[in-house]
């Protein structure tokens, strides 16, 4: 069984450790690197998570007591999120965490009065790609190096 909530000030130090572990296996997957992440005293949403909640969150998933799963979302205006740092443990994929993640998201994303979702994913992250337009997120032009994708929320 899995569980996913938004993570708190004492999930701080397992979500970096599963954030450094996704960029050891993904370097090409993520906009940060492992060594420059790794020297930082605080990563970014360990600050969000342990005070400063008002620009994002940080989803969790857990199974068996442990964190298998990531997923982010940084607030960038008034109605306005981005996805970042979607992760899910190779021994856990394919059993639809991905879903339950984003789920989770939008169960929680109104504090925020977003109402627009966007991220960017590696145009060969082919797998990435099907579950974000299964989940309903489009295609949108841009100039950027990855696909920029859209959602709506209703």
């Amino acid at each position: 069984m899995f569980t996913c909530r938004p993570l708190g000030p004492n999930d701080s130090q397992e979500y970096r450790n599963l954030r450094l572990r996704s960029l050891q296996e993904y370097p090409e997957q993520f906009g940060s690197n492992f060594e420059e992440q790794l020297k930082l005293p605080k990563l970014f949403f360990q600050r969000v998570i342990e005070s400063d909640q008002q620009k994002g969150m940080m989803i969790g998933c857990f199974h068996q007591g442990q964190m298998c799963g990531l997923l982010g979302c940084v607030v960038l205006d008034k109605h306005l999120g981005e996805i970042v740092q979607m992760y899910v443990t190779p021994e856990v994929q394919n059993q639809g965490l991905g879903t339950q993640l984003f789920q989770t998201l939008l169960d929680h994303v109104d504090t925020y009065s977003i109402k627009t979702l966007i991220l960017e994913v590696v145009p060969s992250n082919a797998p990435a790609i099907q579950l974000y337009e299964k989940l309903g997120f489009s295609q949108l032009p841009s100039s950027r190096p990855g696909l920029l994708m859209q959602f709506d929320i209703k």
